[in-house]
This record gives C-alpha cells, sequence and structure tokens, in this order.
C-alpha cells in the first residue's frame, strides 16, 4: 500500500496565480494529459475573460504544489465571439471529464 503524508503534515499556502507563476505553467505537470493541457492552454485565456479564477497551493520554497480554478458565479457574455470561445472551451473539458 502507498504511503501517504498527511496534509496537515505540509506547510503550504493558498495564493493567486501570479504572472511569474502563469509564465512557468508550461513546465507544471499534474500528471493528467488532459487538465495539463488546460492549465498550458487554455487557463490564461479563460482567466482573462473572467471565466475563471486561478488559484496555487505553494510550499514554503514557492514551489506550486496544486493549480486549481473556480468558476465565477455568473458569466456575462456581450458578444457572439466570446459565447463561441466559452462554448468551445466547455465542450473539450466536458469531453476531457468524461473519460
Amino acid at each position: 500500500m502507498e504511503e501517504r503524508t498527511p496534509s496537515s503534515d505540509i506547510e503550504f499556502s493558498i495564493e493567486q496565480l501570479s504572472i511569474t507563476d502563469k509564465n512557468q505553467l508550461s513546465n507544471f505537470s499534474c500528471g493528467n494529459k488532459e487538465l495539463d493541457s488546460f492549465f498550458q492552454k487554455d487557463l490564461l485565456l479563460c482567466v482573462k475573460n473572467k471565466y475563471i479564477s486561478d488559484y496555487c497551493a505553494k510550499d514554503n520554497a514557492n514551489r506550486i504544489l496544486a493549480i486549481f480554478s473556480l468558476a465565477h458565479d455568473v458569466i456575462f457574455l456581450n458578444n457572439e465571439e466570446d459565447k463561441m470561445i466559452l462554448l468551445k472551451i466547455m465542450k473539450s473539458n466536458i469531453r476531457k471529464l468524461e473519460v
């Protein structure tokens, strides 16, 4: 059986991704190709368009341990182009989750 470290034994902080963190996303891997692709290719676009907020957990050495995003409560889309971008991203991510 795999030994696990209780989260209470790990010192970490939760914060929004900084510009430096975002520039390093191409090196981040959570071990899931679909999620890695989202974090490396789609995350910044979703944040820019205010679809989600992005956060990370960092250890005391300032290394990223985890990345997660929270969807905004309400999404207002002002034009058809924004609607199509969101729809494309959502469909892509739903297919990834169904696998």
